[in-house]
Formats: C-alpha cells, structure tokens, sequence
C-alpha cells in the first residue's frame, strides 16, 4: 500500500507545480487565511494604537499577518521563494501597489537605501565597496519605479524586508541602536500599508478562479 501512496504523489505533483499560486488552494483555503491575516493586521493596530508594545513586536506581528498570507504547508520552507511567487501572481490582477508606492515614495526609499539596510545586505564588504553597491542598488530601484514596473519594485522592497526580518527573527539585531530601530520602524510601517492591498488582491484572485 506505501508503494502505491509514492507512485500517486509522484503523479500529481508536476501538476501542482504547474498552477499558479493561488490555484494550488481552494476558496475556502485562502478565505481562512485572509481572516487570519486580517486577525493579525488588527491585533498590530491596536497595539499601534494603545502604545503598548515597541517596534520590534510591531514588525513581528505585521510580519505574521503577511505570512499568514504567503506561508502554506511545512514543507514551503522557502519563505523567500513563497513570497516572490505571491507577490508575482497578485501584480498581475492588483494595480494599487504602484499607487502606494508612489504614495509612500520618500519613506520606502529611505528604508531600501538606509545604513541598517546596507550593512544587512553587504555584509563583510569593505565600507568603501558597500557604498558603491548601494548607490547602483538605489539607481536601480529608482528606475524600475520610474518604468513602472510593479512586480519588480516589490519584490525589491520585500527582499529587504525579508533580510530584516531574518535579522529579527533569529536574534542578530541590534536593539539599542536608533539607527536599526528607525529602519525597522520604516518596515513595520510598510508592511502595515501593503499587507492590506494583498489581502485585497488576493481575494480578487479567488473571486476570479473560484466563483
């Protein structure tokens, strides 16, 4: 019986591989999921709100309101590959996050381009050399939001904010220093602001496929 349990999963699994990102769940699946996002997102606003927590925990929660989105299965170890996925299918059906990243264009820019950033991204490169890699980082994610090109611009923001949320997950960041904390402000409040447009994006998507 095992061996007929292995030859199954073997057939279906290009199939799966082959649908889009959304395809692979169900409508009841990715409502779930949108509710506990949406679950996550309030319980950061009114901590937001209350003052009741530092910004740290902030990031912490906007971040598992996103993953509640992205993450799917234990074995979709790759949060990375999982959120670029994601953020590939919704570009194509969601047309507001231009608009917010327009919108919100000097604060994302700073968060990108900071100091913290360069250290986490360039780690180990002489100060010199980690400065060039960070003005072409910048010239390039400057034109790709001048060519208005969505899916690229985000999936630059969010490989940041997946290195910082790395940083933060796993104890390397530094808590007493304000120029780590400010770059981590700037995320937090990036994450507060698109988290949102994909759950409204996504639902879009399942409306599409499934209704």
């Amino acid at each position: 019986m095992s061996t007929n349990i292995k030859k199954q999963s073997k057939k279906r699994r290009p199939e799966s591989t082959s649908r889009t990102w959304v395809e692979k769940g169900t409508a009841e699946f990715w409502k779930i999921k949108a509710g506990r996002s949406q679950v996550w997102h309030d319980i950061a606003n009114d901590a937001k709100h209350k003052c009741v927590v530092d910004v740290y925990c902030l990031f912490f929660y906007r971040w598992i309101a996103l993953a509640c989105l992205v993450e799917k299965r234990p074995e979709d170890s790759n949060v990375l590959e999982m959120l670029q996925s994601f953020i590939s299918e919704l570009c194509s059906s969601e047309n507001k996050m231009m608009d917010a990243v327009l919108a919100n264009r000097d604060m994302i820019t700073r968060f990108v381009s900071s100091e913290h950033m360069d250290l986490i991204r360039y780690i180990g490169l002489p100060e010199d050399r980690r400065n060039i890699k960070s003005v072409e980082s910048l010239i390039a994610f400057q034109n790709k939001i001048e060519a208005g090109n969505t899916e690229d611009v985000m999936l630059h923001i969010f490989q940041c904010l997946y290195l910082l949320r790395n940083r933060i997950f796993h104890g390397k960041e530094r808590w007493d220093s304000e120029i780590a904390r400010a770059t981590v402000a700037d995320g937090t409040k990036i994450l507060e602001i698109f988290v949102p447009i994909f759950m409204r994006g996504m639902n879009k998507r399942v409306e599409q496929l499934f209704c």
